[in-house]
């Protein structure tokens, strides 16, 4: 319980961090507090590695979302047994 107050507390800093760090992308910075976030929690390596790659899959679709080259990794995609729509969430297939 008391890491979930750490890691809320890390992202009510994260504008200060980004401000502080003009030179590293906002992205960068995120991942930065969830790695501070982990070493102040329990070591559960599969848990922390399935966080970190849905944070970083959710910050792509986002920047994906804008470029027009790009494309979203979960946004308008079926993985597993899940189809991810743009407008409407995620749906069970």
């Amino acid at each position: 319980m008391c890491s979930k107050f750490k890691f809320i507390f890390f992202l009510l800093l994260l504008p200060a961090i980004v401000l502080a760090q003009q030179d590293v992308s906002v992205a960068r910075s995120w991942n930065e507090v969830l790695l501070a976030s982990i070493r102040n929690d329990y070591a559960r390596p599969t848990v922390h590695a399935r966080n970190l790659f849905h944070v970083s899959a959710g910050m792509y679709d986002a920047w994906a979302v804008h470029d027009p080259k790009a494309e979203p990794y979960f946004l308008n995609k079926t993985r597993g047994q899940y189809y991810f729509s743009f407008e409407e969430g995620y749906t069970l297939v």
